[in-house]
Formats: structure tokens, C-alpha cells, sequence
């Protein structure tokens, strides 16, 4: 069944290639067609070199940024091609090949494998075709893309379209391409409409070794007055979206330009990128000693909560999902005083409240 879909898939992307490239202007000539072709290659190369910091203490914790960081190599490099038909049709492929070398190996067997220790893998960025005056007013775009919103340099809380790419944590900026169609609508010579669809949910890249906290629930309100929670342990596994037609995302934006100054304003009904907990089976609750339950609860006021009152609870295939919400953007970019400035605001409004459910052992 998987086959046959991606067979259909490629059959459709080629038919539509070819309907683009007779609407372009192919006369049946190779030397016109030639001659309306045009290739532009272009690259990236880059290598790295990470000298982590780590405090000047005697524990270090397993997921310092530091230690994780110390003494690593990140090596990229990246093929660029940049085709032109015509007047009417382009397109682009980002291809790049890239080496974090960040090692996991953890058996003895693994320092045989060249894979574990140098792991090297191939990235497509982004693979898209470009349409343009499909109507006198209308561009398209379809494929593999990145869409780029927001005026701000760093923090731009309206790009919610591509999900981060965060398995170098310190490279934030980094974007996943993610397969959508966008149509640019002009709507006079100042107002531009652009309308996206995202047929897929991508999900983006966390490095949960590093901050593994942030897909954690606090137990401790499932614990009476008198108790704490210490160590946790437990496994997660994650809930995708799948592929259908009530999982699709869209966006839209609004944006004008008049007089050097750039005004947008922007919505999205998208899932976030970060997972948070739905359901917390707890296996063992942790407690030292059943009989000093009631202990614990009769004096819930004590400070510090004594150790006998601590547990240390293991939770098993703790459930994550990822929450659909309403994004709400504005953006713009003047200039104030010979001084650039872009201001950007975004505000996220969830379409469903996720309570975790925790499920307790049986203490008898």
C-alpha cells in the first residue's frame, strides 16, 4: 500500500511537471527550449568545532550542555541547483550532506561501526516548483519549502510554518522544509495576500537527552499534602498527527508595503512543535515504606519534607501529543531615526486544553 501511494504520488508530481512546462512555453524546438533554459549552482561548505565549558564542580550532570558539546567536529556540505524555464517556471533543490558527529554509541560492539561513531546522513532542505502569472495576479509554489515569516533577527514568534531543527541546539535559527503549496495573490501594486497549505505534519527535531524536562509533568499533584516527588523515571512514546485531510494545516498573511515601511499581519491553524504529556501510567509509586503514608499526610506543613516522605515514582510509555492552536501574528519594519527597527508579536491560542491523566498503582 505504501508503494503504490508514493508510485502515485511521483506520477502525479511528473504529470504536473509536465503540464507546467508546456504552459511555459515549450514549442516542441530543443534549441528554443534550450535556449529558455537556464541553470544557475550554487553550495555551501562548512565545518565547526565545539569546545564545550563545563562548571567547576565534582557532578557533572549526563546532559550538560557543556560536556555534550566538548570537543566535537560538524561538518556540512550543500549542493544549491537553481533551475529556470522561461519566464514562468523556476524551481530549486537543496541537497546537503552533513556529519554532527555527535557519536551514540553506548555498546562495546558499536566502536566497530563507522555509522555510530561518524554518523553522516543526506538531507533534502528543499525541493519546490515555482509558477509565476499562473493568473495575472497569481504565483505558486509546490514542493518541499521554507517558508520564512516574521521581521525580527532572532526570536520571530509568527514562524511557525517550518519546524525547528534543533539537533545542534545551539544552531536555533535552523528550519526543517516542510511540503506545503503557497500561493502569492497581489492585490494591487502594495498589498500582497499569500496562502499557504501544508498537507503533512513535520515535527521538529529536539534533542531530548539535553532537555529532557521539558516533556516532563509535575506528579507532584497527584501526591497528598506532606510528600514530594524526587527522582522520576520514565519511558515516552510520541503520538503523530496522521496523514489526513482534518490533520492539514493552512496559513495566511497579509502584508504591505508602502513607503518603506512593512506591515503584516498573519494567522495559522497549526499543531505546536513541542509534544506535552496526555497520559502518565504510573507503575510504581516509589514509596521507602507503606507504613509511613499516613505518617507523611498527618504532618503536611513540615519543612524540609523528610526523606521517608519522598517517592521516587517510574511511569511506563508516558503518551505525548502535539496540541492544534490558533496563531495570531503581526509584524513590521521601518525605519525610525536612521535606525532599523522590527517589531513582531504572536499570540497563541490553544484549540484544546491537555490535562494529563495519571493513573496510580495499587498500593494493597
Amino acid at each position: 500500500m505504501a508503494l503504490s501511494q508514493k508510485r502515485r504520488w511521483s506520477w502525479i508530481f511528473c504529470l504536473l511537471l509536465g503540464c507546467v512546462l508546456w504552459w511555459g512555453g515549450f514549442d516542441g524546438q530543443p534549441s528554443r527550449a534550450r535556449a529558455k533554459f537556464k541553470l544557475k549552482l550554487g553550495g555551501l561548505l562548512e565545518s565547526s568545532l565545539f569546545l564545550g565549558l563545563q562548571p567547576s564542580t565534582s557532578t557533572i550532570p549526563q546532559d550538560n550542555l557543556g560536556k555534550f558539546f566538548n570537543y566535537r567536529n560538524s561538518n556540512r556540505i550543500a549542493i544549491i541547483v537553481t533551475p529556470k524555464y522561461g519566464r514562468k517556471v523556476a524551481g530549486k533543490a537543496n541537497i546537503e550532506l552533513r556529519n554532527l558527529n555527535f557519536s551514540d554509541a553506548t555498546l562495546s560492539s558499536d566502536v566497530e561501526d563507522y555509522n555510530r561513531l561518524f554518523p553522516v546522513s543526506v538531507r533534502l532542505n528543499e525541493l519546490y516548483i515555482d509558477v509565476y502569472g499562473l493568473l495575472p495576479w497569481l504565483d505558486l509554489r509546490i514542493g518541499q519549502q521554507r517558508i520564512a515569516w516574521g521581521t525580527a533577527s532572532a526570536f520571530n514568534p509568527t514562524d511557525n510554518i517550518n519546524p525547528p531543527n534543533l539537533e545542534n541546539p545551539l544552531a536555533f535559527n535552523e528550519r526543517l522544509g516542510v511540503p506545503a503549496i503557497k500561493a502569492s495573490v497581489y492585490m494591487g501594486e502594495h498589498v500582497t495576500l499569500t496562502l499557504v497549505g501544508i498537507p503533512m505534519y513535520m515535527a521538529a527535531i529536539l534533542p531530548i537527552r539535553l532537555y529532557r524536562d521539558t516533556t516532563n509533568v509535575d506528579l507532584s499533584v497527584a501526591l497528598p499534602p506532606g510528600m514530594k516527588v524526587g527522582k522520576d523515571k520514565s519511558n515516552e512514546i510520541v503520538q503523530l498527527p496522521e496523514f489526513k485531510l482534518e490533520n492539514m494545516q493552512a496559513a495566511a498573511k497579509l502584508a504591505v508595503d508602502i513607503s518603506g515601511i512593512n506591515f503584516s499581519v498573519s494567522y495559522m491553524f497549526a499543531r505546536l512543535f513541542i509534544p506535552v504529556p496526555k497520559k502518565i501510567p504510573i507503575v510504581d509509586a516509589g514509596l521507602p515504606d507503606l507504613g509511613t503514608l499516613g505518617e507523611c499526610t498527618n504532618k503536611p506543613n513540615r519543612y524540609p519534607i523528610p526523606d521517608r516522605c519522598v517517592v521516587n515514582p517510574t511511569a511506563k510509555d508516558v503518551l505525548l501529543v502535539y496540541p492544534r492552536a490558533h496563531i495570531i501574528g503581526a509584524d513590521f519594519a521601518t525605519s525610525l531615526f536612521g535606525d532599523g527597527v522590527w517589531p513582531e508579536f504572536a499570540l497563541f491560542i490553544p484549540v484544546e486544553q491537555i490535562e494529563p491523566i495519571i493513573t496510580l498503582p495499587s498500593l494493597i
